[in-house]
């Protein structure tokens, strides 16, 4: 459910168009056998004005809750890929990764690398880039760092699986073991 906010002027606005309202099911409720003095012309004049007024409140609400959800979003987020931002492909792959699906070890890093980059840009994003280690931990993939002629290489590596463990030797019950001998 959204919360809207309205000002005070529009409040009042509503709270005029209230009392109006009110009025006019007054006048509309007179007792039988009495004739109210009012032209249906002017009754329609007047409900399409009290509609007009809530319908621009309604939309001055409305731009103002779209206005503070978007100022809510950090600007990295929002940004074109070009700009330093998420692609929605590149989201796609981040679920995808983090879900556990395979998908290839560039594409990790290349994943891991721009939200780095949203790291630098705004701070909020380094719970992200731990949330994407985090989940991919738990896949069992982690990133394998190793330098090389002064140069780092980084990749992401799927744990292993452990071994499957030898059956056990089967064992005798003690009933399995007992011998009868017969002494004459």
């Amino acid at each position: 459910m959204n919360t809207y906010t309205i000002t005070e002027a529009e409040f009042n606005q509503l709270e005029s168009v209230r009392g109006q309202l009110r009025l006019v099911g007054d006048l509309l409720s007179v007792p039988e056998g009495t004739r109210a003095n009012f032209d249906a012309a002017d009754l329609s004049d007047f409900l399409g004005a009290q509609e007009t007024t809530v319908t621009s409140l309604m939309h001055a609400a409305e731009s103002r809750f779209d206005q503070e959800r978007d100022d809510a979003l950090p600007a990295a987020f929002i940004s074109t890929p070009e700009a330093g931002g998420l692609s929605p492909a590149s989201l796609v792959e981040l679920i995808l990764a983090v879900s556990g699906d395979g998908i290839a070890s560039e594409r990790m890093l290349a994943l891991s690398d721009q939200l780095l980059d949203l790291c630098a840009q705004d701070r909020a994003f380094a719970a992200v880039a731990q949330a994407f280690d985090s989940a991919l931990e738990r896949h069992g993939v982690t990133m394998a760092m190793s330098v090389q002629d002064g140069e780092l290489t980084r990749t992401y590596v799927k744990a292993a699986a452990p071994a499957a463990a030898a059956p056990a030797a089967k064992r005798t019950r003690k009933r399995e073991r007992l011998t009868v001998s017969v002494v004459s």
